[in-house]
């Protein structure tokens, strides 16, 4: 039996404009601050956006949040959200490679 090579994960321009925005706002640390102040609806609403274009659980991990190759401790003692972690980082390098040749 031939061992299945991942797939390489290719963003659309959707997710990819979503992405930019997420990482602007955070960026600009306007995420956990509401509006009028902050970000934080437009923040969520993308947020929400970007996992149903990845087709991401809303349980799991984002690209956002996944800011290093190997889960966290406190991920790693859970097989499925250590996964998730590992899929959001596998996504957040295909976004950032995506925007990378965008610009």
């Amino acid at each position: 039996m031939l061992a299945r090579q991942p797939r390489a994960r290719r963003a659309d321009a959707q997710a990819l404009d979503l992405w930019l925005k997420l990482r602007e706002i955070t960026e600009e640390g306007s995420s956990d601050e509401w509006e009028p102040r902050g970000r934080r609806r437009e923040f969520l609403s993308a947020y929400k956006e970007l996992m149903r274009c990845l087709g991401l659980s809303f349980g799991g991990t984002s690209p956002i949040e996944a800011n290093c190759e190997e889960p966290p401790p406190y991920v790693l003692n859970n097989p499925l959200q250590a996964g998730y972690w590992r899929e959001a980082w596998s996504w957040r390098l295909a976004l950032e490679e995506e925007a990378e040749s965008a610009s």
